[in-house]
């Protein structure tokens, strides 16, 4: 997400540019379902803001629903899962098309965050921000999925280096390694004063 601020004069406040970030095994489970439902279905996904954007996190809920090739209809009440947090939901298409007008209508307008998922991919996206109790802003966001972060990783087999106290960088190794070879330098530095003894 893209926080911007006036340079010039800071109010404190940041204006940001909507994104729903995805995590990477919400796409996992919406293939492992699309691998066993070929129709259209739904999947309802807890989503929270943060300062990156709309993350949408991998707790889900599949509620009873009659499915076609052409509809999705409810048969229990959601609104005590959007009542638990299930604010996002993701609608499978059985071809890559946007939202339907019918998706607009029943479905979009009751959740925080809407998704299209095609195939191993989310081809369209609705963000809805409550302004007041009648008001409320559709976006359309910008859409990424990122890693599942995995929090019980033991890394005290992994000892880091003390880099070199060295400000000056070699311009050659920039082109191999991609950025400015601060190791490169120093092996250069040490082949030039063995150089210089002889």
């Amino acid at each position: 997400m893209k926080v911007i601020k006036d340079t010039k004069w800071d109010s404190g406040l940041e204006i940001v540019e909507p994104e729903v970030l995805i995590k990477r095994n919400v796409l996992d489970i919406l293939w492992s379902i699309e691998k066993k439902i070929d129709t259209e279905f739904a999947v309802l996904f807890k989503g929270k803001w943060e300062k990156e954007g709309f993350i949408v996190d991998n707790e889900y809920y599949i509620p009873k629903q009659k499915v076609s090739y052409a509809s999705v209809d409810f048969i229990e009440d959601i609104s005590k899962k959007r009542a638990e947090g299930f604010n996002t939901i993701v609608h499978k298409h059985p071809s890559k098309f946007g939202f339907s007008s019918a998706d607009e209508d029943s479905i979009n307008a009751h959740f925080i965050c809407s998704l299209i998922y095609h195939r191993g991919e989310i081809v369209d996206s609705n963000l809805v921000i409550q302004i007041n109790g009648d008001v409320k802003i559709k976006l359309k966001p910008k859409v990424s999925i990122i890693p599942n972060e995995v929090t019980d990783i033991n890394i005290s087999n992994i000892e880091k280096e003390k880099e070199p106290e060295i400000s000056v960088w070699h311009k050659p190794y920039e082109d191999f390694y991609g950025y400015y070879g601060l190791y490169g330098y120093v092996y250069e530095e040490r082949k030039k004063k063995k150089e210089d003894k002889r």
